[in-house]
């Protein structure tokens, strides 16, 4: 780890960005894997760079992709990267591309992948977020037509999902679909029995669920987190086909903690009506807001498949947990947290 500081300081004073951990490096990939970026779109560059960290005792052959929103290849670039060590390319300083949503990145040794933008007028660097679900498929349901009703689909997976552990703090669920779908409204339905606010800090952000397309960026459909003890709100935001996220607030958060009761929690995307709304069911009383929803063309699109993953639709519940107070009120972990009863309604144009 001392090592890997080092490299990350280095980069630091690359880019004029302070970092001296190792929070900014994806997860470790093995040999010939592929690690996907998102979040660095900018109108145009002061730097764009792609890069990795070698762990192991041999170098490495990287290969570097940058990728337009709708995934079209802008550039690539080869480089090489020593045993233990790190480095880079920088797309910005050789081609004059714009707007690169993602990059891709593969090595032929084990590695961990990183992306930082900034552009003409950013003092500060924007970090690549990885891509993907958060943890493998806990489970894994297929969308299903409705008998008499030919515009919808439904997933469904019924009893408990998952309850966060030190050792397992995310639980997802992938959605299959049949072809690539335009979606007029999506509907989840979950339950979640909360444990204990989060003792480390209890202000905090707890996940209830985060429903995605396979990345964080463009790609979030609803993300839905409660505010622990102090602060007492639900808060929610999407990001479809946007770059920046709309957001929601619901106040207060009148939860019965430590495990005694469950509650049936409803968020719904009207891509038609550019509305999305969340709800939570207080033991027959239905307390919701709405905010702004940003799908393009007034339809949420899903496609069969993605870059990152065979199936369609992320439903993650957990957070890994950032603690820090000094970052406002951070996520944290949800142990002991239960998850379950989950449907997906999907209904067409």
């Amino acid at each position: 780890m001392k090592r890997l500081v080092l490299v990350l300081s280095a980069l630091a004073l690359c880019l004029v960005v302070s970092i001296t951990t190792a929070d900014r490096l994806d997860q470790l990939h093995p040999a010939g894997g592929m690690a996907a970026l998102t979040g660095l779109e900018r109108e145009s560059y002061r730097f764009l760079v792609v890069g990795a960290v070698v762990p192991g005792n041999r170098p490495a052959r990287c290969q570097a992709r940058l990728l337009d929103a709708e995934g079209a290849v802008l550039d690539e670039a080869a480089f090489q990267v020593a045993a233990r060590s790190s480095a880079q390319i920088d797309f910005a300083g050789r081609s004059s591309v714009s707007r690169a949503a993602d990059a891709e990145l593969s090595c032929d040794q084990t590695f961990r992948a990183y992306a930082a933008a900034a552009g003409q007028d950013e003092p500060r660097a924007v970090w690549g977020k990885g891509s993907g679900p958060g943890a493998p498929c806990k489970f894994t349901v297929t969308a299903e037509a409705v008998p008499q009703e030919p515009r919808v689909l439904r997933a469904v997976r019924n009893g408990d999902i998952h309850t966060p552990t030190p050792g397992d703090r995310i639980g997802v669920v992938c959605v299959n679909i049949p072809r690539d779908l335009a979606l007029d409204k999506l509907i989840l339905e979950w339950d979640v029995t909360p444990g204990l606010w989060n003792p480390e800090y209890a202000p905090g952000s707890h996940n209830l669920v985060w429903l995605h397309r396979g990345s964080y960026v463009r790609n979030t459909v609803g993300n839905v987190n409660v505010f622990g003890q102090g602060a007492n709100f639900f808060a929610m935001n999407q990001n479809v086909d946007n770059h920046k996220p709309t957001t929601g607030r619901l106040r207060p958060a009148n939860l019965v903690m430590g495990g005694s009761t469950t509650y049936r929690m409803i968020y719904a995307y009207d891509a038609g009506s550019r509305t999305a709304h969340f709800g939570v069911n207080y033991g027959g009383k239905i307390e919701r807001t709405e905010f702004t929803a940003t799908a393009r063309s007034l339809s949420l699109l899903i496609p069969k498949k993605n870059r990152w993953s065979d199936s369609s639709l992320f439903v993650e519940f957990g957070h890994f947990g950032e603690h820090n107070p000094g970052k406002g009120r951070p996520a944290v972990p949800t142990y002991g947290w239960r998850y379950s009863n989950m449907t997906l309604t999907m209904i067409q144009k």
